[in-house]
């Protein structure tokens, strides 16, 4: 694994159920300040949206896509690894490859359709599983 991606992956560890509800994470600030280089963009942030009726706070990937150098290499599925482990509420905004699509089905996510300023968005969410007790 590159430094880079380790950089990245551990600032994403840090996303938990203490901070998640007000969070944000871009492509810009990871150049900057950080020193990393492997998204064209990326938008990893807070939103609220009404799931069945329930206004929820979600931790929102709204737009990703990594340098050619670092496609194929499951980032990604990594970022969605460290994520669920969190069991926090995890949005993907905007899924426009059926690819993707099936992939977050079999990792149990659901779709849901809604209207932006730009029409209608298909996106998926996965909600926290409850903890068994002893």
């Amino acid at each position: 694994m590159s430094e880079q991606l380790e950089k990245f992956l551990a600032l994403v560890n840090e996303i938990d159920k203490d901070n998640y509800q007000n969070f944000g994470l871009f492509e810009s600030e990871l150049k900057h300040i950080h020193g990393i280089h492997l998204f064209d963009f990326l938008s990893i942030q807070s939103v609220s949206r009404m799931i069945e009726g329930n206004e929820m706070k979600f931790i929102a990937i709204k737009c990703i896509e990594l340098k050619e150098a670092y496609r194929s290499k499951k980032v990604f599925r990594q970022i969605l690894d460290i994520l669920e482990s969190k069991n926090i509420p995890i949005f993907i905004d905007d899924i426009l490859n059926n690819r993707l699509f099936q992939f977050l089905t079999d990792r149990g996510y659901k779709n849901i359709k809604h209207q932006s300023s730009y029409g209608w968005k298909r996106s998926m969410y996965k909600l926290p599983t409850a903890k068994k007790e002893d």
